[in-house]
This record gives C-alpha cells, sequence and structure tokens, in this order.
C-alpha cells in the first residue's frame, strides 16, 4: 500500500474532516504505512494531502478552519460540512454562514448542478436518461492516469419510430442508429481564455468514448470568449451548453458532432467505474427489450438514473437549497 491509499483509507473510514496531522496518526495507528524510512513522515502526508487537491482528485476535499486545512473523503461531504456550520465563529475563522452572505455561490459546488442539466435533458424527451457517474467509486490508483477519463454525466437518448409498421422493421434491423450516448463536463463559470481551454480539453478527453461531448457552464465570458470558442468548437467537435439555474431555459452556444462510439474507451471505463458499467447495462437492456417489457425496463433505468426535477417551483426551492442564485431567463 503506498502512502496515498493509506491516506485515502484513513479519509473513507472517517465520516469527519481531518487535519493532515491526524490523518498521519491514523495511518500509524491501524498500520497501514511503515514510515521508518522517513525523515518527516508527517509532513510527508501533508504534501501529498495537498496533491489530492493539486490534481483535482474528486475523491478529496478539503476546507479550511482556523489558520489550516481539513480533508476529507467527497461522499462524505454533506455530513462534513453540516459538522463544520455548527463550529463557533472563533474555531473556523469565520463561518460558513457568513461566507454565503458574502458571496452565496460558495456554498455550492459543481456536483450541485447535476440535477438541473438532467432536468434540461430530460425536459426534451421522455426517451432520455441521465446519470451522474462518481469518479470516487472508480477502481483506480492514483497515479495521475486516470485524471481526464471520466465524464461527469453521461446521457441516453432514443430515437424510436412511431409508426407501428416502421418499429417493426426497426426490430428486425440493426438497433444502433436509434442509440445516441453523450458525455458532459460541467463547471460552475468560464471567465477567462486559460479556463476555457483547460475545461474544454478536459473535456475532449472525458467524452473520447462518446457520440456527442459537451462542455457545461452556468456563468460563461460570451462576449470575451466567442471568437475561441467557436474555433475550439469548430476544430475538435464538443458542443458548449449555457446552464440556465432555472434549469428550462438553458441553450446550446454551439452544437457538438457526432462520432461513432470508441468501445475501448467505454470498454475501459466500464472496467474502472460501476456508475459506468451499470449505466452501460442498463442501455443494452433497453435495446434488447421485447415490445412487452420497454416500458417496465425504461422505469427500471429511470429508477437508476438521476432524479428529474418536475417544474420550475420544485427547481427554485432546490436552487434556494443548494445556494445556487436562482435566475429565470428573459
Amino acid at each position: 500500500m503506498t502512502i496515498k491509499e493509506a491516506i485515502l483509507n484513513v479519509l473513507e473510514a472517517e465520516p469527519r474532516a481531518c487535519s493532515a496531522s491526524e490523518i498521519f496518526q491514523l495511518i500509524c495507528a491501524n498500520k497501514l504505512y511503515d514510515f521508518d524510512k522517513g525523515k518527516t513522515p508527517s509532513a510527508t502526508v501533508q504534501a501529498l494531502c495537498g496533491d489530492f487537491i493539486r490534481r483535482n482528485d474528486s475523491r478529496v476535499k478539503r476546507t479550511k478552519v482556523g489558520g489550516g486545512y481539513l480533508y476529507y473523503y467527497s461522499k462524505y461531504e454533506v455530513q462534513v460540512l453540516a459538522a463544520l456550520e455548527d463550529l463557533p465563529g472563533e474555531v473556523k475563522g469565520v463561518s460558513a454562514s457568513q461566507n454565503r452572505s458574502k458571496d452565496p455561490r460558495k456554498s455550492w459546488v459543481e456536483r450541485d448542478l447535476h440535477p438541473l442539466l438532467c432536468t434540461w435533458l430530460n425536459s426534451a424527451s421522455d426517451d432520455s436518461f441521465t446519470k451522474t457517474i462518481r469518479h470516487e467509486v472508480s477502481s483506480t490508483k492514483d497515479d495521475g492516469s486516470q485524471n481526464w477519463v471520466h465524464p461527469d454525466m453521461v446521457n441516453l437518448r432514443l430515437r424510436l419510430p412511431n409508426d407501428s409498421a416502421c418499429q417493426a422493421l426497426h426490430g428486425l434491423l440493426n438497433k444502433s442508429d436509434s442509440v445516441i450516448l453523450s458525455s458532459y463536463e460541467l463547471k460552475r463559470d468560464i471567465h477567462s481564455d486559460y479556463e476555457l481551454k483547460r475545461y474544454f480539453f478536459q473535456a475532449v478527453s472525458n467524452s473520447s468514448w462518446a457520440n456527442y461531448g459537451w462542455l457545461v457552464a452556468v456563468e460563461i465570458d460570451e462576449n470575451k470568449l466567442r471568437e475561441e470558442m467557436e474555433r475550439l468548437t469548430q476544430t475538435f467537435g464538443i458542443g458548449i451548453i449555457k446552464l440556465s439555474t432555472d434549469a428550462f431555459s438553458s441553450k446550446v452556444l454551439y452544437p457538438a458532432k457526432f462520432r461513432p462510439l470508441d468501445f475501448r474507451t467505454i470498454d475501459k471505463l466500464c472496467g474502472i467505474n460501476s456508475d459506468m458499467r451499470d449505466f452501460i447495462d442498463h442501455v443494452v437492456r433497453l435495446i434488447d427489450a421485447q415490445k412487452r417489457y420497454v416500458d417496465s425496463t425504461k422505469a427500471a433505468f429511470r429508477q437508476f438514473c438521476d432524479y428529474s426535477m418536475s417544474g420550475d417551483e420544485e427547481v427554485e426551492h432546490y436552487c434556494k437549497n443548494t445556494g445556487i442564485p436562482y435566475e429565470v431567463e428573459d
């Protein structure tokens, strides 16, 4: 077991935020790693904890409390932030509620946008199925090789014929032409040329397997970045979506280009990530379902996929609860 694997082992076992010093002590107490050869083992642990953040490893997050950082496993984020909210102001330096009063956007993260994108995608069709792919469930070592492999969200859209005669013909022929798989990379905002290029090529990498790849953000400096967005989209085929916080007013700024599925990359993703594997399993079941089982197969698929909100009132309520500024587009 490497030191990084030991850090992850500790954080996954502790549903709370821990300092680097605490993590080091727990590694030693549980005999997860032998530090005998290291001259400054606690400093090594502290540096590697920070390395998770620098590498944007979605499994580990940190928060500043007082004069230092506490680290936690991302799946415990809700209870960790709730616990920190109850700390007195003199302990954490400045309370989360004070931070929110200065800038309400500080209280929400990129993954909070997933229900909004899911709602918008599913509102366009009853045959749309959208799922978050949790990076933290992947069975990969943190060696940096999988950083830009996982999509944030995936979507299946079926284009099935309505006429009964055409349905019968479709059932006899190859059904692959009716299946559209898309990949989405979500960001809070894109304001600079540097951010645009970094996020765009992250989307290029994470969506290489899909028919369509998309970069999605709530705030985009369209006037400043219009020319570069157009150039990148035309060259690499990744589309750009401006996600509205009222969900239903979201719009495509630049369309994505169609490309055939890359089954080698799909195989790789399914091999390392259970969310992706289960999503593809549901796709296969739906495509192969006999006519009398299609409705029940769709229902099971929807149960597996992300929740889709039903109207403006529910979306507004969700945004207020998460701290996302709710703005109705004209």
